[in-house]
């Protein structure tokens, strides 16, 4: 599924930086994830990575269970929320955190967050179009006229 491809790539590929390998901003920047997402970022980046392999394993099914799908999608959503859920304050740590992660990903926190959730709807949305299309198709009948059937 497209927005499953898109939400996983953009998020790896924001995440590994190889150029910035042993330098001060990775430092930070570790630093600045573990307080934004509540986990270091190659155990966050594992666990996405399966969680989204997961979540394309209840696509391909060859009979497509929503419930299997909602839930795996879950899994992956609550990983992020701790990052969804951040603010930012004035205070000298916040704004650390804030300026390690713009210069390791070089995108806004608020632009990164924005991106995140678009692609999660866009999975969610991908979604429910297969389930509608599951319960719903048409057909053409005897006559010319299409035929609404359940799947």
């Amino acid at each position: 599924m497209h927005g499953i491809f898109l939400f996983s790539s953009f998020t790896f590929q924001v995440l590994s930086k190889e150029d910035l390998k042993g330098t001060r901003i990775e430092h930070g920047f570790k630093r600045a994830f573990m307080s934004l997402f509540g986990q270091d970022n190659d155990t966050f980046t594992s666990m996405m990575l399966l969680n989204v392999d997961q979540l394309q394993q209840q696509l391909d099914k060859d009979e497509f269970q929503e419930d299997g799908f909602m839930a795996a999608f879950w899994v992956i959503n609550k990983q992020f929320q701790k990052f969804i859920d951040s603010k930012f304050t004035l205070d000298y740590d916040s704004q650390m955190t804030h300026k390690y992660f713009v210069e390791y990903i070089r995108i806004e926190v608020k632009q990164f967050r924005e991106t995140l959730l678009q692609h999660m709807g866009n999975v969610k949305k991908s979604v429910a179009e297969r389930t509608c299309h599951k319960r719903l198709y048409v057909t053409p009948s005897s006559n010319g006229h299409w035929i609404a059937q359940r799947n």
